[in-house]
């Protein structure tokens, strides 16, 4: 198990990563639902009202998410490390004797 998850620095640091993928999905994809509204409001029309563009934009928003994921993953990922650099925790984690290896493989799991 210990494997697979790692020690508690390793779950420390793929912890906050995977809290800055969250915000940065939430972040991302808010903005694309919103621009996608937008862009349905131009085909507004008596038969295709606000309520069709509302299910339209909300059925289509997971296939929207998964075209976003690569770039929300970098992003994601680049913003994790600079959280992680900011406070100090890799200059820690390097001192505790971690090689930037299992920094990278624990950044990545």
């Amino acid at each position: 198990m210990r494997y697979l998850f790692g020690d508690i620095i390793e779950r420390n640091i793929s912890a906050q990563i995977f809290a800055s993928l969250l915000i940065v999905m939430f972040a991302v994809g808010g903005i694309d639902f919103i621009f996608l509204i937008l862009n349905e409001l131009s085909d507004l029309t008596d038969s295709y009202g606000l309520k069709e563009i509302l299910i339209y934009s909300v059925k289509s928003l997971p296939y929207r998410l998964f075209d976003l994921t690569s770039y929300v993953c970098l992003i994601g990922l680049i913003v994790g490390i600079g959280s992680l650099v900011d406070k100090g925790e890799l200059t820690g984690t390097q001192i505790l004797g971690k090689s930037l290896t299992s920094i990278a493989v624990s950044a990545f799991r």
